[in-house]
């Protein structure tokens, strides 16, 4: 099989995110389904982990609000140890919206939690001999595992398709640096759209607003990490 070493784009789009008790959620989704929206596909795990350099800039970036930031993880579904396709993910925010970059990979198992240094190496040795690596800067190489995290989530769409939404459950934490991990019953709601429009009253009534970052949360969360600034 042979990898595709072209980097995969999306367009730019808006999300906007919530956190809700899991007690909230039959009335959440209730008003969902008033409001038009119906299940896309079926629930999936997603497993992530995180890559960031020694000095933690892009949990930084993401604390101090910088405008034009970006995010890089290693990017998975089913099962957490499961010998299955991954994709190396970049989230580029720019401003108010967020578009994405990918670069697949070929099958490959993290055999564990406390593999994770050795699971990249792998993969860089793979970017490498597949001159991938040409289509971003060295700075990728330089990357560490920094967090994993997984979370069940679930998919919604709207009558016109303008809208979707998903919920995410269960939510994991686990430091591959310091070998501690942590949990959030929290439900992570996020409305991601491609055009800034109003998303009804009756949908986001009750719901804060929130800055929440999967990526800050575990962090914060499973280490001693504290920025300073």
């Amino acid at each position: 099989m042979e990898m595709n070493t072209g980097k995969q784009q999306s367009k730019y789009r808006y999300e906007r995110k919530f956190i809700i008790k899991p007690e909230a959620q039959y009335d959440f989704l209730l008003q969902l389904s008033k409001s038009g929206f119906s299940e896309l596909h079926y629930e999936r795990t997603i497993n992530n982990i995180y890559l960031d350099d020694y000095n933690f800039n892009s949990v930084i970036d993401n604390i101090e609000g910088v405008s034009n930031r970006k995010k890089t993880r290693i990017r998975w579904y089913g099962d957490i140890l499961s010998n299955s396709e991954k994709v190396i993910e970049f989230k580029i925010k720019s401003s108010d919206v967020n578009r994405k970059e990918n670069i697949p990979l070929l099958k490959r198992k993290l055999d564990s939690l406390d593999n994770s240094s050795s699971f990249w190496e792998a993969i860089k040795n793979e970017l490498e001999a597949n001159n991938n690596h040409k289509y971003y800067s060295h700075q990728l190489f330089t990357l560490q595992p920094t967090l994993i995290n997984s979370y069940r989530r679930n998919y919604y769409l709207n009558a016109d398709e303008s809208i979707r939404v998903t919920l995410d459950r269960d939510l994991f934490y686990y430091s591959p640096i310091y070998q501690t991990e942590a949990h959030d019953q929290h439900l992570v709601i996020e409305f991601k759209y491609n055009s800034e429009q109003i998303l009804g009253e009756n949908l986001i009534n009750n719901l804060v607003l929130t800055k929440y970052s999967k990526y800050v949360k575990g962090i914060l969360a499973t280490s001693t990490f504290k920025p300073t600034y």
